[in-house]
């Protein structure tokens, strides 16, 4: 195997395989809603009654048989109406009635995927992130097992993504929300009325502090409102804020009608009034705490769900003198977090800031060009700052998963202003080197492809900042088996930093070992086999002997020698490659796994069964702890323990690894992908030394099928820098 200079280190105690699977009592109830519960939700009490009856109620579905009216019912309103507040008041109402409850922000694919690959966590400790599609079929097969569960699918308008994600049949129920009405293939649809006079009323003085103020009053503004649920609850945030009454909100609002109608309406489906009561309330927080408006204008430029405070304030200098003044104060970035929230422009639950994506759209519309590129871009730099992934450091991986949605978020708001930065090209270089440690490659080549596009832009083809980046482009087409582009994306890489750095700078060996490992797998060993020997010499000369890179080349180049056949080399060469990898990162590390796995290998060419199957053992042990049980290195692991296993004779057990490793590769790279030709073979050739006939022609037929290329069977074990 080709060993992966990338790869991250990692430290822990005595390990031991862990389950794959957890049963419902070990997991315990499991609860995912980011939003607080309403203080002053009011009403909506017949149609929360209609929604549990929908979910609960048996009625006959022939032949005798009951079945619930609906599992998956579709809440169908406009902006502001009060769907997400509906759909967080049935959650927490009837928390207790389900052994799962989790909320899916489902405006997105991104943003569905991050929250989905959350949920299937829960169910596989430490599993690595998946590609989308993966992601939702291992969510169906699970729900399709699990009995009593609700999911919420808040703000989608694309029944594809709801249904993607659900079994055809299952024992749970599914609640989403949308403006999008069309949903009959889908569900129950309940279309979301505007609230009863009187429950506005009552809203109006309960949320507003003024219970004893006049009945008339209220009413003559609830009317004035449109009875909407976010319109009032903005109203009464900016009267009790305000200390002002009923009616004087009512004269407010009422001027405010006559500019929009000067002005021209907008053309977007959001009602009249929630434009209008947002903006009145946007008016006073500007006018009371100018550094929460900021604050505002800048969380309107990420994604409107799960922001974490502490993103603030890594970049304080970047974000002017009062906004960067607030955000270095614990203290005053907690006030001005809090001018949001009692103008109910912001939930804030724990360290999580989440909006109403009609806030941060209106937030942003309202300003002018300039200032949406001035916010834009501060947005755009502060992620950038703030995503700081370490493919070498685990300890990274969580936060910067969390961090996606509002770094894509930032960055698709600064290109749609007339100025690209550079900081664009930076955020999504990291991006890419994020998605794909996490085996989420297509995502990676789409992050890369732009993050490549931008710097062109800014600097020019030639320019040496657009090597690193071709640099991870390469590597993430080597995994998908794109070897053309692979090798020319590397080649441009390596010209860019010879010319820039020199022919004998540590850059380059880094482009080296990648562009080696690509020769290799293109069968072209002998030109593999300079590269790698060059970047060991740069290596060597530059960073010493001990230098941990030096321990990925020595694998490469032992693993070289065994497919020569020089077994006796390949042998001294891995074991000079362990001996540093120890030093460098200790015993549990993938670069370690990589190296153990080689020398299984040799010992395997060599006849030593038994000490071959130890040393892929504890390499599958290390990937596992490390990736987690679905990582395409893990499928490698368990592929070279099948073979072993059925060499001596040992079907059944190498069908189970053979089985294990086909299917977390078709998981990360689909079912049609080339790497899967050499899985499809040797699961053919066990099935065939068990006598299932039939099944091994559908496995070699399958692979015949498949789309051909020289690197087809991923079995080997070199590393990419």
């Amino acid at each position: 195997m080709l060993d992966d200079l990338d790869s991250m280190s990692f430290s822990t105690g005595p390990m031991s395989p862990r389950p794959d699977r957890l049963s419902r009592a070990a997991i315990g109830p499991l609860w995912l809603v980011p939003m607080n519960r309403q203080a002053h939700f009011t009403g909506r009490d017949q149609l929360l009654q209609d929604l549990y009856e929908r979910f609960r109620k048996p009625t006959a579905a022939g032949s005798g048989a009951t079945r619930p009216t609906a599992r998956t019912q579709v809440l169908v309103g406009p902006a502001g109406i009060g769907k997400t507040q509906v759909a967080v008041e049935y959650a927490y109402r009837h928390r207790d009635e389900y052994p799962l409850v989790w909320w899916i922000h489902a405006a997105t694919e991104a943003t569905l995927h991050v929250d989905c690959a959350a949920l299937l966590r829960e169910f596989f400790p430490n599993s690595p992130e998946r590609n989308p599609q993966s992601t939702r079929e291992a969510l169906r097969r699970e729900l399709a097992a699990r009995p009593g569960w609700l999911l919420i699918f808040d703000g989608t308008s694309d029944p594809g993504l709801v249904t993607e994600c659900l079994p055809k049949a299952h024992e749970g129920h599914a609640l989403v929300t949308s403006r999008n009405p069309n949903w009959r293939a889908v569900g129950s649809v309940v279309t979301v009325p505007p609230m009863e006079r009187q429950e506005s009323i009552h809203l109006l003085r309960e949320r507003a502090g003024r219970k004893s103020e006049s009945l008339l009053a209220a009413g003559q503004l609830a009317k004035a409102l449109g009875d909407l649920p976010l319109a009032l609850d903005q109203a009464a945030a900016l009267i009790e804020q305000s200390n002002i009454g009923f009616d004087d909100y009512l004269r407010r609002f009422e001027r405010h009608w006559a500019e929009l109608l000067q002005r021209g309406r907008p053309t977007d489906d959001r009602p009249d009034t929630v434009s209008m009561s947002l903006e009145l309330s946007f008016r006073e927080l500007e006018s009371a705490s100018p550094a929460s408006a900021e604050l505002l204008h800048l969380l309107s430029f990420v994604a409107p769900d799960g922001f974490q405070k502490s993103w603030l304030t890594v970049a304080p200098d970047l974000l002017g003198d009062t906004l960067g003044s607030t955000v270095a104060s614990p203290a005053y970035l907690d006030e001005a977090v809090g001018a949001l929230m009692r103008y109910s422009l912001v939930d804030v639950k724990g360290s999580i800031i989440s909006m109403q994506p009609v806030v941060g759209a209106l937030g942003r519309q309202r300003l002018s060009h300039d200032q949406r590129t001035e916010w834009a871009h501060k947005a755009l730099r502060m992620m950038d700052r703030a995503f700081r992934f370490d493919a070498n450091d685990p300890r990274t991986w969580s936060a910067s998963a969390a961090m996606l949605p509002h770094a894509m978020a930032a960055v698709e708001y600064a290109q749609h202003t007339d100025v690209t930065i550079a900081a664009a090209a930076t955020l999504l270089n990291q991006v890419g080197q994020c998605l794909f440690k996490t085996a989420r490659y297509e995502q990676a080549r789409v992050a890369l492809d732009q993050s490549l596009a931008i710097a062109y832009r800014i600097y020019g083809e030639e320019n040496p900042r657009v090597s690193a980046i071709a640099n991870n482009l390469g590597r993430v087409l080597l995994r998908l088996g794109e070897l053309g582009g692979a090798r020319q994306s590397l080649e441009w890489a390596l010209h860019l930093d010879e010319r820039t750095y020199g022919a004998t700078h540590p850059h380059v060996a880094e482009i080296l070992n990648n562009y080696g490992l690509c020769l290799a797998r293109l069968e072209e060993k002998d030109l593999a086999r300079e590269q790698f020997e060059r970047a060991l010499r740069i290596y060597e000369e530059k960073l010493g002997p001990s230098h941990p890179n030096v321990a990925s080349i020595l694998n490469n180049l032992g693993y070289l020698k065994m497919l020569a056949g020089e077994l006796e080399g390949a042998w001294e060469m891995l074991q000079r490659a362990l001996g540093s990898a120890h030093g460098a990162y200790g015993p549990n590390h993938p670069d370690v796994a990589s190296i153990l796995l080689n020398l299984g290998d040799v010992l395997r060419l060599q006849g030593s069964h038994a000490a071959a199957r130890a040393q892929y053992t504890r390499a599958l042990v290390i990937d596992e702890i490390v990736y987690g049980p679905n990582h395409p290195d893990v499928a490698r692991d368990v592929s070279h323990l099948g073979q072993l296993l059925l060499e001596v004779g040992d079907a059944p057990a190498a069908r189970r690894h053979l089985e294990r490793a086909l299917a977390i590769d078709e998981a990360v790279y689909g079912g049609k992908h080339p790497n899967l030709i050499g899985r499809l073979q040797d699961l053919g050739k066990c099935l065939k030394a068990v006598n299932e006939v039939d099944a091994a022609v559908e496995c070699f037929t399958r692979a015949a099928a498949l789309p051909q290329n020289v690197a087809s069977k991923p079995n080997s074990t070199i590393a990419a820098a």
